[in-house]
């Protein structure tokens, strides 16, 4: 599981919706859970903890040499908790707007 699925993960999930409806955004979902045990199969079987608790690993410090959107920052603000912190609240915050200004008047 990559971690950057997360990042578009909330949109895919609109457009399954409004596309498919409930119903067939549950099994579409169903179907990608499905793929992923059968990928993740011989680890689970082999090492499920390990497998398991490496797949998403939030507290993971990426290294500043290999990013490419963020290079002109200084490594120790790179690797920093504050800008992780910072970042993550600022993509939950734009989903919300996003949310209440777009998705919620139609939902209603």
């Amino acid at each position: 599981v990559k971690m950057n699925v997360l990042l578009f993960a909330p949109s895919l999930l609109y457009i399954l919706l409004a596309a498919l409806g409930t119903k067939g955004a549950m099994a579409q979902i169903a179907l990608c859970a499905v793929v992923q045990v059968v990928i993740g199969f011989p680890f689970l079987t082999s090492h499920p903890v390990e497998y398991l608790s490496s797949s998403i690993e939030v507290g993971r410090v990426f290294m500043h040499k290999w990013s490419c959107n963020l290079r002109f920052l200084p490594e120790e603000v790179f690797v920093s908790r504050q800008l992780a912190l910072g970042l993550l609240c600022g993509h939950l915050s734009f989903l919300a707007l996003f949310y209440f200004r777009h998705l919620h008047p139609h939902l209603e």
